[in-house]
């Protein structure tokens, strides 16, 4: 079975980017324009990572992370969070990773390959699981 990723972005433009690489690289997709809705379907649907942009409104993608990783539900509450933004303060990054992200990278990065996509899913699920064998949501951030 093919794994399913979710991507959370308000920018419709960037959603269509993501969704045709994320296709190239052979993974199901839904897509959601808020973290409210995303939340939702992270709620309904079993996902093998999530991407969320950073900054959307109402719920931005730390409060997103930190909704996800406070759910009863392991299945939910442990699936692997690459959070994307064009903005790289260490503020946000320190942030992002104390919420629980997964894995932090820029927006630019990912408008390169399919196989690059391929690469960060495989590195969030890489990096939630040995972080999770150690019974912590809180994932280091691996710089560039």
């Amino acid at each position: 079975m093919k794994k399913r990723v979710l991507i959370i972005d308000d920018d419709a433009l960037f959603r269509a980017i993501l969704s045709r690489l994320v296709s190239l690289a052979g993974y199901e997709y839904d897509t959601a324009e808020s973290g409210e809705k995303g939340y939702e379907m992270v709620a309904n649907n079993h996902y093998d990572c999530i991407f969320v942009d950073y900054q959307m409104y109402e719920l931005n993608g730390i409060e997103f992370v930190k909704l996800v990783r406070s759910n009863p539900d392991p299945a939910i509450a442990e699936v692997p969070i690459v959070l994307l933004t064009g903005w790289v303060e260490k503020q946000i990054v320190n942030s992002a990773f104390e919420a629980g992200i997964s894995l932090f990278r820029q927006k630019l990065e990912l408008q390169h390959t399919s196989e690059y996509i391929e690469k960060i899913v495989n590195e969030a699920i890489s990096n939630n699981e040995i972080h999770l064998v150690n019974n912590s949501l809180i994932l280091l951030y691996k710089g560039q």
